[in-house]
């Protein structure tokens, strides 16, 4: 006598001819009044749980469970970012902090301002925020003979960047657009990069051959914080 437990096909489903998911007919509804209570439909499915799996069930959840963890692993990995350039230097900020991107505005400078990073106050669509300078800020060149030699054209746009409802505006001399990349592929900051710009890069990325400074926003916009106090 075979003893082990029965598989899906082979398990009594009772419940589905006679019971209340199929003509009703069972006698023995008037006394456990649902299927659910009934022995048999409990022993079925003990046996279920404790029975051999259909054929290819296995391997079928394996290979699905492994392309849910091939899927997840990819968007912790994958970072989008906006590329942009300030002077000579490439930088990029992740789209998630991007608000947007519009034509330059006039800046006026606010009197008695001690920090040579905060250029001043610019009205975006109606609203009037503060506009910094990414090269105050990082400290960067701003040798306009390296920018001849380089033949790098200006077409200044200004950005708008929020987190957690603070908005900051910068000018900047051109946006490249919206690129991805792997976190695996962000390499470490040369000891050639200013230590003010070192500290507020999280690595570098190689972007159509030019090495793009990754900027670490959480610090970017808790020293913002700084500047507006």
């Amino acid at each position: 006598m075979n003893n082990e437990p029965k598989t899906l096909e082979e398990t009594n489903n009772c419940w589905k001819q006679e019971g209340i998911w199929g003509n009703g007919s069972c006698a023995k509804l008037k006394q456990v009044i649902n299927c659910r209570n009934c022995k048999i439909y409990s022993t079925a499915g003990q046996n279920l749980l404790e029975g051999k799996p259909p054929a290819g069930y296995v391997e079928e959840w394996t290979k699905i469970l492994a392309d849910e963890k091939i899927i997840k692993n990819q968007k912790i990995k994958n970072i989008s970012v906006v590329i942009f350039r300030c002077g000579t230097e490439c930088l990029a900020l992740s789209t998630k902090v991007f608000k947007e991107i519009t034509q330059m505005s006039i800046i006026h400078s606010l009197p008695h301002k001690s920090n040579t990073a905060l250029l001043g106050l610019v009205n975006i669509r109606g609203e009037i925020q503060l506009c910094v300078s990414f090269h105050g800020l990082l400290d960067l060149n701003k040798d306009n003979a390296i920018l001849k030699n380089k033949n790098l054209n200006t077409f200044k746009r200004m950005i708008v960047i929020e987190k957690k409802g603070e908005k900051w505006v910068f000018p900047v001399d051109e946006i490249y657009g919206i690129y991805h990349f792997n976190q695996e592929a962000i390499g470490n900051v040369p000891v050639t990069v200013s230590k003010t710009a070192a500290n507020f890069t999280k690595g570098l990325v190689i972007w159509q051959k030019e090495r793009v400074g990754f900027l670490d926003e959480e610090l970017l916009f808790a020293t913002l914080k700084k500047i507006a106090l």
